[in-house]
C-alpha cells in the first residue's frame, strides 16, 4: 500500500483507480513500442486531499525518458509551466480541482494523466 513510504509533509494521496500491470510495472499505452517519455509520478487518477486552510498542495512530478534527453517540458491544464533536465521533476503547487499534467519531448512525444485536488 505506499502508506509505509510517506514522509512527513508528503501529499495525501486518497486513492487511484486499480490496473492491471503485467510483471507489477506500469506497461506502455502505445502497442508495446514504450513511450519515450511518460509520467510516473502522479498516476491517472490519484486524489490528493488539501489541508485545512490550505489555497494549494506541493506535488512533485516525475517524468521517465526511455532515452536520455537533454530536457522535456511540462505542461498544467494545458499551459506550459517549466523546462526540466534529469532527473525529469517538477514541483507544482496545485489547486483544488481537476488538473491535467502533461510532459513533452523534444520530438513531440509526451504523456498526460489527470489528477484530483480536493
Amino acid at each position: 500500500d505506499g502508506a509505509s513510504t510517506r514522509r512527513r509533509g508528503d501529499p495525501v494521496v486518497l486513492g487511484r483507480p486499480r490496473t492491471s500491470h503485467p510483471g507489477g510495472y506500469e506497461t506502455s499505452r502505445d502497442g508495446g513500442l514504450g513511450l519515450r517519455v511518460s509520467i510516473s509520478y502522479p498516476l491517472a487518477g490519484d486524489r490528493f486531499l488539501l489541508a485545512p486552510g490550505a489555497e494549494a498542495i506541493r506535488v512533485v512530478s516525475k517524468a521517465l525518458c526511455r532515452d536520455p534527453l537533454h530536457a522535456v517540458t511540462w505542461f498544467v491544464d494545458g499551459r506550459e509551466v517549466a523546462a526540466t533536465g534529469p532527473p525529469y521533476e517538477l514541483s507544482l503547487d496545485l489547486t483544488r480541482g481537476r488538473h491535467r499534467l502533461t510532459v513533452v519531448g523534444p520530438g513531440g512525444q509526451g504523456d498526460a494523466v489527470e489528477v484530483v485536488v480536493q
